[in-house]
């Protein structure tokens, strides 16, 4: 009747006005139906003047104007085949509903009186003569109202179809994923007693409820063929296996799609069922696959030899199958799983990367070294979990089974469950000391006392002290040593022949048998000593450094710059920071997704430990926008700052006293007065604001951090060692006990291989 008119909001507003200037007048003044009809018309706009007529009905209530009720029921009838009659049922029926009711009107009003005054109103009816006689327009009509009545009909049988479908394939689909909430692998389903009905009912009712999604798709199918409805023809439904339980299974189907894919859950059912009534337990060979498990144990604890050559030790598939449906003996079971995690954990503990002299060939690489401890230390936590668990059956009737057949008596079992809480502690602290070995090796490359030439001048490969007025001059002295994939860069300043200090970054060859290239940058110019105090190697072998000039006459007088290299020791940007006061430059990091760079300024002085110095922490962008600053009085020292959940920083380091933004003191002293260092992970939010201040401390000692390393989005682990942390960066370490923590993104504590006492500070 209608299309879409391009100005129909124009004409929407102009109706409502229209109708609002009628609203309240009385039916003397009602405006003339004519003009109604005639406005309708011209909109072009179907959804317009549906409501037209309808306001016009209603401030008429009691018309009895036949091509009124026309008009509406067919706009109605019209404007219902715009709804999806699946998905819009509700909708559809009411516009249904709505056109049945008011064609029946117009047929009870219809005569010929009615036909004669709005002989021309009757849109779409043919008149065989000049003019439309009330039996064309009553057949019409009926004609509509018998259609609309049968498409009616069948959308409700395809729509019961539809609902009783999904209805009994979403509820297949929960009995699974109860079972997958429940059980966390196929293999707990078999361990289960006999007389758990719960599993066995939900697996009949998988298959039963399959069985009806299977009669209600081939209903709703044919319906659909017969009876072909809007984007609903040629359905296709494909069956999918359930081949990884808990992966498999989970996703959804919907049917008002031309293509779908639904899950066999009878299938899978019929598995497990058949898995269950069908096994046998095999005494001997479970008891025997405990044995052979026994004796690669005892293999690994007496060969300590690392080797990247060991494989997780695998059950023959038939003494597997039999353990795997072990059901009546859940002791027995559990201690032969048990063995089976031990010897997985002694197979990745003697890697070689579990050694204080495994550098990767050459690299150097903490961040893989954490990664395999977090590893190890889960698989550590996961044989332990399986050791107490078994623990908790010394005092069950069920340990029958595994007494008679393993043990002498419950007294032996007790034994064995203590002899190997201390041989597997054991274990994991060789692996720490190993790890802080390597720290030390690796903290102490960096301050050998080797040397690398570079035009008749030797610059140092280890770190150094001053780059004042008071050095001597035409050296090199390095302050920055960063391992990088293509070599290694080194960063500081050369003092020159007048004793001004200029900045330097230099790439070295991975074997340091020569510079690669070298920048020197004098961004304070005459009357400045300028240095390279922090570096950050990028992934494609470029470089960000961060430079500071500071005043020779006025030393609280510094500002800095970031250059950034690509690996060929080109330029390629340089931000000069707005701010002269924020201190000396610690810490540059790069985030190579966003484009921000992290920095930190501490204090005025060369060394860390300063007193009342200010921690400064900023996040830019590349052209120079601070995003964030934050701030804390700190005497300490820095070791990393990592992004962490909803942009905020995580900043770890060591401390001797933190002062809050409100002027609390935390300190840790022993009972002579003197305070000790330790651990410390501040969280900050992405507005600079301070969240929270964790303080990990030894129990009754000192200890710092070396190293931290983000894992995942939920853990950072951090490495270090007992003892007063050191002032000046240049000393080498010696060794000491390691410290080791995993902490959360809020820095809260999750592990640690010592006794610490963990304080929170949260703002």
């Amino acid at each position: 009747m209608f299309g879409i008119s391009k100005n129909s909001n124009a004409g929407i507003w102009l109706a409502v006005l229209f109708l609002l200037s009628f609203a309240n007048l009385n039916a003397q003044r009602l405006p003339k139906y004519e003009n109604v009809y005639k406005d309708a018309m011209a909109a072009n706009n179907k959804a317009f003047a549906y409501s037209l007529f309808s306001e016009y009905l209603a401030l008429d209530s009691t018309s009895t104007r036949a091509n009124l009720y026309f008009q509406i029921g067919i706009l109605a009838y019209d404007l219902s085949q715009a709804f999806d009659p699946v998905a819009q049922y509700d909708d559809y029926m009411a516009y249904v509903s709505r056109a049945d009711s008011s064609l029946k009107l117009c047929l009870q009003y219809l005569n010929e009186v009615e036909v004669k005054r709005d002989n021309d109103l009757f849109t779409g009816v043919q008149a065989a003569d000049k003019k439309l006689t009330v039996t064309e327009v009553y057949d019409y009509v009926d004609k509509i109202i018998e259609d609309n009545k049968q498409q009616c009909c069948n959308i409700s049988k395809i729509h019961d179809a539809y609902m009783n479908l999904s209805e009994n394939y979403i509820n297949c689909q929960n009995l699974y994923k109860d079972l997958c909430r429940t059980h966390t692998s196929v293999k707990q389903i078999y361990l289960m007693p006999y007389e758990n009905v719960d599993i066995y009912g939900k697996l009949e009712g998988m298959r039963e409820l399959l069985d009806l999604t299977d009669e209600y798709l081939d209903t709703y199918k044919s319906l659909l063929e017969k009876m072909p409805v809007k984007g609903y023809n040629n359905v296709e439904v494909t069956k999918a296996k359930i081949e990884i339980f808990r992966v498999d299974g989970l996703s959804t189907a919907d049917f008002r799609n031309r293509e779908t894919t639904i899950w066999d859950y009878r299938q899978w059912a019929d598995y497990i069922m058949e898995n269950i009534d069908g096994f046998v337990m095999v005494y001997q060979e479970i008891i025997n696959a405990g044995n052979a498990l026994s004796r690669r144990i005892n293999s690994f604890n007496t060969n300590r030899t690392l080797s990247d050559t060991y494989t997780a030790y695998a059950i023959d598939d038939d003494i597997l199958d039999s353990l795997n449906n072990y059901a009546y003996y859940p002791a027995l079971n559990r201690y032969i799983t048990y063995k089976e995690e031990k010897l997985n954990f002694l197979t990745k503990s003697r890697r070689k990367i579990n050694s204080a002299d495994y550098d990767n060939n050459g690299k150097l690489d903490m961040k893989n070294k954490l990664f395999y401890y977090d590893g190890l230390q889960m698989a550590y936590n996961s044989l332990e979990h399986m050791r107490l668990d078994l623990a908790t059956y010394t005092t069950s009737t069920d340990t029958t089974d595994l007494i008679a057949m393993t043990f002498h008596n419950k007294a032996d079992f007790e034994e064995y469950l203590n002899d190997e809480h201390v041989e597997n502690g054991l274990e994991m602290n060789n692996a720490f000391e190993n790890l802080n070995r390597y720290c030390i090796k690796k903290e102490n490359y960096i301050r050998r006392t080797n040397y690398v030439a570079y035009k008749k001048q030797d610059i140092p490969l280890f770190l150094g002290n001053g780059f004042y007025r008071s050095t001597q001059p035409q050296n090199y002295v390095t302050k920055c040593i960063e391992l990088s994939n293509n070599g290694i860069y080194l960063a500081g300043s050369y003092i020159g022949k007048e004793g001004f200090a200029t900045a330097y970054i230099a790439l070295c060859s991975p074997d340091t048998s020569n510079v690669v290239w070298l920048k020197t940058v004098d961004i304070g110019k005459v009357v400045y000593d300028n240095c390279a105090t922090a570096l950050y190697p990028t992934f494609d072998g470029g470089c960000f450094v961060l430079v500071i000039a500071k005043n020779v006459s006025d030393p609280e007088l510094m500002y800095s710059t970031v250059i950034q290299y690509n690996a060929k020791g080109n330029e390629v940007k340089r931000l000069t920071l707005p701010e002269k006061t924020l201190g000396i430059g610690r810490y540059i990091a790069y985030d190579e997704v966003n484009e921000q760079l992290l920095l930190a300024f501490y204090g005025k002085e060369e060394f860390w430990y300063t007193p009342g110095a200010k921690l400064v922490i900023q996040k830019i962008n590349l052209d120079n926008t601070i995003l964030m600053q934050a701030e804390i009085i700190l005497n300490g020292e820095l070791i990393k700052i990592i992004p962490v959940k909803n942009n905020s920083l995580l900043v770890i380091g060591n401390y001797f006293s933190i002062i809050n933004e409100k002027d609390t003191e935390y300190t840790l002293e022993l009972e002579d007065g003197s305070m000790q260092s330790n651990v410390f992970t501040a969280l900050f939010s992405e507005d600079g604001k301070l969240l929270i201040i964790n303080r990990h401390a030894i129990n009754g000692g000192s200890g710092y951090a070396i190293e931290a390393v983000k894992i995942n989005n939920d853990t950072i682990n951090i490495v270090g060692q007992k003892g007063q942390a050191r002032k000046d960066s240049t000393i080498p370490f010696t060794p000491s006990e390691s410290i080791y923590l995993s902490v959360d993104a809020e820095g809260k504590l999750l592990y640690s291989n010592q006794k610490l006492k963990v304080e929170n500070d949260t703002r």
